[in-house]
């Protein structure tokens, strides 16, 4: 398995940092995003929760990232902040 990683992107405030990289192995393309809560990378395809927070997907490691993230959104900034 080879991954390369393909670039993450600066985004605006409000937005949340997205990771995209390459494997190579069966040509796939797999998407990493960060978990707000806990800063870990979480896979969108098997993430234990998700939300839509003012238009963007944000997605968790586990159901207490999520909800400790309800309880007050704003409150976890961008991953490179």
């Amino acid at each position: 398995l080879l991954s390369t990683a393909l670039g993450e992107n600066d985004f605006p405030p409000g937005d949340f940092q997205v990771e995209i990289t390459e494997n190579v192995l069966l040509g796939r393309t797999t998407m990493t995003a960060i978990d707000p809560v806990c800063q870990m990378s979480v896979d969108p395809a098997t993430a234990a929760d998700h939300r839509v927070y003012e238009g963007h997907d944000v997605w968790f490691c586990n159901v207490a990232c999520a909800q400790r993230f309800d309880e007050n959104p704003s409150a976890y900034p961008l991953a490179d902040d």
